[in-house]
């Protein structure tokens, strides 16, 4: 970000991969303890480990949408190596801004700086997370925004990630 014209030509959030997994099986089992549900993704993911499956679900977002129509029309299914080098071109050639929503208010200033230097729609912005300039001396609070699925266990992502 060093003020040069950006032309974004894909723009795309995503979740922490660990963060989501961790609260998607929190979401799927709202009554296990802490200690089981640590045990159930140690043993999930150990198992995929050994099996040498990866989550690679992220690269579906990450391709184009004429690259998703010429796979499904050809059939054909690319490697985790093949998605892995397909994702970078594409992140390399399509000057692609990538926004991570657990630091919503971070992405959210990323994507102000490409489309709105001025600063002429900020209230916008800050509607949707950005932390207000009044607010920058403040600690920041978990609030949650409209069309948020609160997680139905009593235990939050942030305590099996420790």
């Amino acid at each position: 970000l060093d003020g040069s014209p950006v032309n974004p030509q894909y723009l795309v959030f995503l979740r922490d991969g660990a963060t989501k997994y961790v609260s998607g099986v929190l979401y799927k089992n709202p009554d296990k303890s802490l200690d089981e549900v640590v045990s159930m993704i140690r043993t999930t993911v150990l198992d995929a480990r050994k099996q040498g499956t990866y989550y690679s679900r992220y690269s579906s977002y990450l391709i184009s949408p004429e690259q998703r129509s010429f796979f499904r029309q050809s059939g054909l299914k690319l490697t985790h190596e093949e998605k892995t080098n397909l994702t970078m071109a594409n992140l390399i050639n399509s000057n692609a801004i990538i926004g991570i929503v657990e630091r919503m208010s971070e992405s959210l200033e990323l994507l102000q700086h490409v489309i709105d230097k001025e600063n002429q729609s900020r209230s916008l912005f800050e509607s949707f997370g950005l932390e207000s300039k009044s607010d920058t001396n403040k600690t920041q609070t978990s609030s949650k925004k409209s069309g948020t699925v609160m997680n139905k266990s009593s235990i939050s992502s942030s305590e099996v990630m420790k």
